[in-house]
């Protein structure tokens, strides 16, 4: 028996008492009367505008439905029940269905993210399921620890689910994780779905995965490899900062972008190379990679590059000088030294700036701690707040150019502050770092 109530249209079944959704269609047939053909001209625009379906808008399920108060329970959806529902907004569905049929919700054209089933915990991992049969991995109450297996599908109530995803913070502050396999049905991982997985040491990214979300990996203080997939575009803002024990990656081919502080204070991180597709790289992005010696950038990258080998990353149309390592040797074509270009390389021991270069950064050398010596050129003309900031072992400046021109060089506030040296050694005298200069 089919009924409609509250506006969902349900095959009721009176020997069990239960109840499943069905199509909600609107009777086309006709009398003869000039009223029935009005009504007709009406519906047939309300199917050119809605779909072929009755429902529109929101709708929610709900567990029973009373009919000649006898109560039926709602169990299923029924294969096409809201399928051509194009005003259909979003659908609520009751831990009551255990099943949905085939094309439910095909042609939904305005149901514009997957219809929710529910959050459920399987095999010790935390589900939240989708009627396309689909799962994604959720953060659960109780943190995941150890040794954490993903499987490709899960089993629920007779239905197969694949895991296509792993959520927003799933993992957040698992401190006990210590690995985990994502397997090749998984497409994307969240944003800081692994942060502060102090304990993690290892973890498989199948190449199925295309995309990796903010700070995914941030904090994952023991990790120590990874392998991005292939088919990954972005490496997000914050995705590896603060991962002190990665000694090595892999940035595939098919990375076009690298987020701020994509990589930030990666200690133990010995050499980046930078794909040819690459052409956005963010601000502090290999910040206080301190153990950096080798920097490379791909022949054929058209935006960066690290010519003469100098063991950097050069804006090529603008000559700047956007990040080094303690290797680095700044070629002569440089103009520019960029904002943080050094900063946080605590091996860095001395430094020869080249004649071409009119300007140094806000916060070029921050923190360079172990920076005994730099030689700036005559041609500088400003350098930026807080350059030195924290070099507590730079002991000699040596200015290239007279004390008159180093008195006309423009400084940004605190640009030596905490290092060691009271002087800039000019090749006519000694002046003193604290006299009164032009500011920027």
């Amino acid at each position: 028996m089919e009924k409609e109530i509250n506006g969902i249209n349900y095959r009721l079944n009176e020997d069990n008492l239960t109840a499943e959704v069905i199509e909600l269609r609107d009777d086309l047939r006709l009398d003869g009367t000039e009223s029935d053909a009005e009504k007709l001209i009406k519906k047939l625009k309300k199917i050119i505008e809605n779909g072929y379906n009755g429902y529109n808008g929101d709708i929610i399920i709900p567990e029973a439905v009373v009919f000649n108060e006898r109560t039926y329970r709602v169990t299923s959806i029924g294969e096409k029940a809201f399928a051509g529902s194009y005003s259909l907004k979003s659908v609520s569905i009751p831990d009551s269905v255990t099943s949905i049929g085939e094309y439910a919700f095909n042609d939904c054209k305005a149901l514009t993210s997957k219809v929710e089933i529910g959050e459920k915990i399987i095999g010790g991992i935390k589900y939240l399921l989708y009627c396309n049969r689909t799962a994604k991995v959720i953060q659960k109450n109780s943190r995941y620890k150890g040794d954490i297996i993903i499987p490709e599908t899960v089993e629920f109530k007779e239905l197969t689910y694949r895991v296509t995803s792993i959520g927003a913070e799933a993992f957040n502050w698992c401190e006990s994780l210590k690995s985990i396999i994502i397997p090749n049905s998984v497409t994307s991982i969240g944003n800081r779905a692994f942060y502060q997985c102090t304990k993690l040491t290892s973890i498989v990214i199948p190449e199925s995965v295309t995309s990796i979300g903010k700070g995914a990996f941030e904090n994952c203080k023991k990790l120590t490899s990874i392998v991005i997939p292939d088919n990954v575009k972005s490496i997000e803002d914050m995705t590896f900062s603060w991962c002190f024990a990665l000694t090595g990656i892999v940035i595939p081919n098919s990375v076009t972008s690298i987020g701020y502080e994509a990589f930030e204070s990666c200690s133990a991180l010995k050499s980046i190379v930078i794909p040819a597709r690459v052409m956005e790289i963010g601000e502090r992005a290999f910040i206080g990679c301190s153990a950096l010696t080798s920097i490379i950038v791909a022949e054929s990258n058209p935006r960066y590059d690290s010519r003469e080998n100098c063991n950097a990353i050069i804006e090529t149309a603008t000559n700047k000088l956007i990040r080094g390592c303690s290797q680095t040797i700044i070629p002569e074509s440089v103009t520019e030294i960029g904002k943080n270009a050094f900063e946080g390389c605590e091996s860095l021991t001395s430094l020869i700036i080249p004649n071409n270069v009119t300007s140094i950064g806000t916060e070029a050398f921050r923190f360079c701690e172990s920076l005994k010596s730099i030689i700036i050129p005559a041609s500088i003309k400003s350098i930026g707040g807080e350059a030195f900031d924290w070099c507590k072992s730079l002991t000699s400046i040596v200015f290239q150019g007279t004390i008159a021109q180093w008195e006309e060089i423009k400084l940004g506030c605190s640009w030596s502050k905490d290092i060691s040296t009271t002087v800039i050694h000019c090749i006519d005298g000694d002046v003193s770092r604290y006299k009164k200069i032009k500011e920027l």
